[in-house]
């Protein structure tokens, strides 16, 4: 990743003042260039992330199609002058800077829009007076987020097909949570997240699966599974999992039929890289409080676990073909 323009503009929702930087960030600067990029990579990696296309009347649209990297300062203005716009209106009282970045990922052109929401800290502060100092303990209600925490509120831009990704949080407007820039200034389609889709399909086998009198456990796994073995490709092919799921013409149509109801295409994008860690261990819980983390590809066959119903109700798991027990 190489990161070409970036502008820090400040939207104090606070005291309803702004300031927007006529300088670029200077990223000779190590602090500024590794927070830069720790952010950017961050939101990258951030499963929630829905994928989505403008409608022509979006405001925002209508900005981006002005982009001129050339013209980068003026650019990251207006765009802060809508953030700031739409946020006042829904009475927003927050508090926070938009970066805005240009960067690019091998052949792509990304711009980023990503709004930094300031955190309360407490600081020292120290006053001196008739040569003597006196050191206090103070608030300090603008402090930038760490790199470390999640990034709850930005767009991801492709140029020039201003395709994009976005994740924006729910905030509380006159007792509704709503996404007051989705709703005001971005107006798109979107496609469901990486975690949307993870969720709904597994919900759906385990619903599925349960109702037929099947094991959810064994769904589950069989899921998990799949994903793992054929995300490399970056789509999952939802007929072919629903073949493998069920032997059942019903419960196949039905489990294809619920995933379209909740907007899970029959070739569905999904971005393996941010599930991988999801997928790969199928986690089980007894009711008698004993937890397993059990790699997914053992629930191919009983040759390494099995899960057997006893005839009064109860169940045993046998974990087999291991050779020591390593205390943790």
């Amino acid at each position: 990743m190489i990161i070409t323009h970036a502008c820090l503009e400040i939207l104090d929702l606070r005291t309803s003042t702004h300031q927007f930087s006529d300088f670029e960030l200077d990223f000779t600067k190590d602090l500024t260039h590794d927070y830069v990029t720790k952010i950017i990579e961050k939101v990258n990696k951030n499963c929630s992330k829905r994928a989505g296309s403008f409608h022509e009347d979006s405001k925002l649209k209508q900005v981006l199609k002005t982009y001129d990297s050339n013209h980068f300062i003026d650019f990251s203005k207006n765009v802060a002058k809508v953030f700031l716009e739409s946020l006042k209106e829904a009475g927003i009282l927050e508090s926070s800077d938009l970066l805005v970045v240009e960067y690019r990922e091998d052949s792509n052109t990304m711009l980023g829009l990503i709004l930094l929401e300031n955190q309360e800290g407490i600081t020292h502060e120290s006053f001196a007076s008739d040569g003597k100092v006196n050191n206090e303990i103070t608030k300090n209600v603008y402090i930038l987020p760490t790199s470390g925490l999640r990034i709850n509120t930005f767009l991801l831009v492709s140029i020039p097909d201003l395709n994009f990704y976005s994740v924006e949080k729910l905030r509380e407007i006159d007792g509704v949570k709503k996404k007051v820039l989705e709703e005001s200034i971005v107006n798109a389609t979107f496609h469901p997240s990486t975690n949307e889709v993870l969720k709904a399909i597994k919900e759906e086998a385990k619903k599925i699966s349960e109702e037929a009198g099947n094991d959810s456990i064994q769904a589950l796994s069989t899921v998990k599974n799949y994903i793992y073995n054929h995300g490399a490709d970056d789509e999952i092919d939802i007929k072919d999992l629903a073949d493998t799921l069920f032997t059942d013409e019903s419960n196949k149509k039905d489990f294809k039929e619920h995933l379209a109801l909740r907007g899970v295409s029959l070739n569905e994008p999904l971005e393996y890289n941010l599930v991988e860690n999801k997928v790969k261990n199928q986690k089980i819980k007894t009711d008698t409080g004993i937890e397993l983390i059990v790699p997914s590809e053992f629930f191919k066959d009983n040759n390494n676990l099995e899960i057997i119903q006893n005839d009064d109700g109860t169940m045993t798991i046998q974990i087999k073909n291991f050779t020591k027990i390593i205390g943790r």
